[in-house]
């Protein structure tokens, strides 16, 4: 009877010893990978954005009229070269970004001093807002250049080159009334209308109106290409004067405040390849182009022409109502 329990005692004491499993391998702990939390820039949280209205290529507001069963809806949709640098930067960083909504320049300059949203991405530097800040570097020189018929005996190269003169400048290009130093450089005998929308402008000037419009040398470049007017108007070769263009921010904005380290070494990166920029600039001013290859050339226009309200948003364009991850 000993021998019985003993036996069994072995038994069970070697089954208990084979089913011992040793390690010699550290074991971890598997630990759930946390969600990343964002301040801003999450879908539920995208960046508030916004740009110029109506300056082609460093940025335009298209809108697309949307008839809803319960209600019609109004979409507007950003683009050009401020809005394709942020794109890059938000992809690089996998941040969610939306247009705002604003009527003109002076309304989304006060509105962002005000905190309606975080980013204007198109701005020129202006001391009156002592809440906006900007974010460095300024990503683009915008070279103003005197614009004139080809016909012309004299091609003027100078401010001085105006005196006795009549010309336009474009109320949406802002930096006439903006840069009172360059203001004030234009002789006394020179008088200077302001007029909105390029078409007006270079109508007048075809129609000899005026004698010279003042306006950038991109924005000139961009516009005598949809109106196919190359052969008829020229620009001085140098600029007469070239302020930068900025994205922007009020310095209390805590999303804006939350990203500036990683924009500001983005726009450091972009501004620094030149040929990357040169793209950047080709990219909107063909976009633009593309948009009118199938309107006439201003020179048929019959009448004092309608400028633009509104270019329809085309197919391939995101909304505005959705937040946008960038592609």
């Amino acid at each position: 009877m000993k021998k019985i329990i003993w036996c069994l005692f072995v038994l069970m004491f070697c089954h208990h010893t084979m089913a011992a499993v040793y390690l010699d391998e550290v074991q971890e702990r598997t630990v759930a990978q946390q969600e990343r939390v964002l301040l801003c820039g999450s879908y539920e949280a995208p960046i508030r954005v916004v740009a110029f209205m109506n300056y082609p290529p460093f940025g335009w507001k298209e809108t697309e009229y949307i008839k809803d069963v319960f209600s019609d809806k109004v979409i507007n949709t950003y683009y050009g070269m401020g809005v394709e640098l942020f794109r890059q930067f938000a992809k690089e960083h996998r941040l969610s970004f939306m247009f705002s909504n604003a009527l003109n320049y002076q309304e989304a300059k006060h509105a962002l001093a005000m905190g309606a949203y975080d980013i204007l991405l198109t701005d020129y530097y202006d001391d009156t807002y002592k809440d906006v800040s900007y974010f460095r570097p300024g990503y683009v020189a915008n070279p103003i250049v005197i614009v004139t018929l080809k016909s012309n005996a004299h091609q003027p190269k100078t401010l001085q080159d105006l005196a006795g003169k009549k010309g336009y400048v474009r109320k949406e290009e802002v930096f006439y009334n903006l840069y009172r130093v360059y203001r004030a450089s234009v002789p006394k005998n020179v008088e200077i209308i302001e007029i909105s929308g390029a078409k007006r402008a270079f109508y007048g000037l075809l129609k000899k109106k005026v004698d010279f419009i003042l306006m950038s040398k991109y924005a000139y470049e961009t516009e005598i290409r949809r109106f196919k007017i190359e052969d008829y108007v020229t620009s001085s070769d140098q600029p007469v004067f070239s302020p930068y263009i900025f994205m922007s921010y009020n310095r209390n904005n805590p999303c804006a405040l939350f990203i500036k380290d990683a924009l500001e070494k983005s726009l450091q990166k972009y501004t620094s390849d030149s040929q990357f920029m040169k793209a950047q600039v080709v990219k909107q001013l063909d976009a633009w182009h593309r948009k009118f290859l199938d309107e006439k050339s201003l020179l048929f226009e019959t009448g004092e022409p309608q400028e633009d309200e509104n270019l329809l948003v085309t197919s391939d364009t995101q909304p505005v109502a959705q937040p946008q991850q960038s592609q």
